[in-house]
Formats: structure tokens, sequence, C-alpha cells
């Protein structure tokens, strides 16, 4: 990229590009009228181009280079000796780093499978058909009525408050049936001992601890009112427990938990899970669902 802003010689503009093939059969023919590459077309699959490339390459290299000159123009002595001011860009890379979405576009492309191999290898003088608006629906409007992508985002806490409202998530859900279905607390003796005796050395914890801290303010006569004495005390509680951020969290297990032994979980933080089963649309059409995450 950069030796192409420097002009040289053999230097291109980089793309990306990405093929996508569609299986259609007869009563889905309809759909991907749009993607068949000519009336004598016979087969089942049909294919679209995505690439993303420089809009013009001349125009870009035009713009930069004048970008680059008014940043040259604009060197600056650095002070008490320090390095000299160099205002961006430098290089091409700098330009599109501002400029990227200006200088580059998608590009929607009809690929004829008769011109590829076997494995799917393009033929050396194989030019495909570019999609224009003009000539019906564009490329965007195809993909979006053939493929659907939708984000799931991450489940960290048992109530994620970034969640969005969209939809239902699993952290909501998990809440609801704890308040709802599982056992009242006040029924579960054992659960309650286990909170009393945490909460008993959690009391003694933080005694220890803000004692110093307490003692001193007590003699400087705060908080006042015959000078009742300051007290930290946890309040260990289930459905605080279960609403706090950090109270309870969702942990994805690893490994089959029949194999014996402690099983290994991910942490909250990583961003992969927000990987879940997608919905699967119910409509008879090449759609294709699947799930990522936002990062």
């Amino acid at each position: 990229m950069d030796a192409f802003g420097d002009g040289v010689d053999g230097a291109i503009l980089p793309t990306v590009s990405l093929d996508i093939w569609f299986h259609v059969d007869a009563p889905d023919l309809h759909r991907v009228v749009d993607l068949l590459p000519s009336l004598t077309w016979e087969g089942t699959l049909v294919g679209l181009r995505v690439e993303f490339a420089a809009t013009d390459a001349a125009t870009l290299l035009a713009n930069f280079r004048e970008a680059r000159d008014r940043a040259r123009a604009n060197i600056r002595a650095g002070a008490n000796g320090g390095d000299d001011y160099h205002p961006s860009p430098r290089t091409l890379r700098d330009y599109l780093a501002d400029n990227l979405r200006r200088e580059y576009e998608l590009r929607y492309y009809v690929l004829d499978r008769s011109r590829f191999g076997a494995a799917f290898e393009e033929a050396a003088d194989y030019a495909p058909l570019l999609l224009t608006p003009d000539k019906g629906r564009g490329g965007k409007d195809i993909l979006n009525s053939l493929l659907r992508v939708d984000f799931l985002h991450a489940q960290r806490h048992l109530t994620d408050a970034t969640a969005g409202s969209r939809a239902e998530d699993l952290s909501r859900c998990l809440c609801r049936f704890y308040e709802r279905n599982l056992e009242k607390r006040g029924d579960d003796f054992d659960a309650m001992r286990a909170l009393a005796d945490s909460e008993a050395m959690l009391n003694d914890h933080l005694q220890r601890v803000f004692e110093p801290t307490l003692s001193r303010l007590g003699a400087l006569g705060y908080p006042g009112l015959s000078n009742p004495r300051l007290l930290i005390k946890s309040a260990l509680n289930p459905a605080t427990i279960m609403g706090s951020h950090d109270g309870a969290r969702v942990h994805y297990a690893l490994g089959d938990p029949q194999d014996g032994g402690r099983t290994a979980n991910a942490p909250r933080s990583l961003q992969w899970l927000g990987l879940q089963k997608p919905h699967l649309h119910g409509r008879r059409t090449p759609r294709s669902s699947f799930a990522v995450d936002g990062h």
C-alpha cells in the first residue's frame, strides 16, 4: 500500500474480496434471478462476489499526495531539542486511516460457475459482471435478501446491564427463573446456614480491617449524637447476589463433565462467549443465519 503511494513500479492497491455461492432449488429460483449469469444458465449454484476496493485509484493517489504536500509544508522544529513535529499523513496508510470510507467502496459481482474449476479456482481470463443499481436491485439489497447476520453479545453477568433490549437474553431468563421457580431461601436451611457462616466470617474480617480507623473517628467525636460507635457489617442476600453484576456470573464449562475431575471453565472476560445458538428462520429460502460477537 505504501509502495503504491510512493509510486513504486508494479505496486497496486490491495483489495479484499469474498465469493459466496448459493445452492438454489427450482422453487427458490425467483429469489436469485438477479444472480443468473445468463439466460442459458443451468445448474443449482449461483455466486456473488463482494469486493472492498478503491473507488478510483488515480483519484485516491492524487488526494493522498495533495494531503502529504500540505503536511510536509507544516513540519515544525521540535521545542527544546525534541523531535520535529510532522503532521499526518506521511504514508498512504496514514492517509487511509482517516479516509478509508471515502476512498474505498464495496462492489458486487455476479459469478458464473462454469468459469470456475472443481475447487472453485477462477479462470485466468474471467471478468465477472458488475452489479449496478441501474440494472435492478443493487448487490447489497440482493445479499441482504439471501443472507442475514445478527450480532449476539457476550453474557458476562447473570444481569448484564449492557445487554440490548431488542431481545430477551440469557441473564434475564436465569434471574427470573431463580426468583420464580427455585425453592425459597427461607425453606433451604442448608443455604441459609452457609450464608450465615459466610456473613459471620466476613463481619470478623471487616471489624479487624476497619477497627483502627473507626476508633480514631470515635476519639474525634464522630458521628456525634452521644457518640454511637460505627460498625461495618456485610449483608449477604441471595436475591442481591443474583442481581449484582459482581455477585453471580455466567461461566462456560469446557469438556465433558462425565470424564471426572474438575471441569475447566472459561472466564467471563473472553469475548467469544457471545457465540450462541442462532435463531433459525422458518421460511424455505436460501437464507443463512449465524451469530458472532461484536469485537
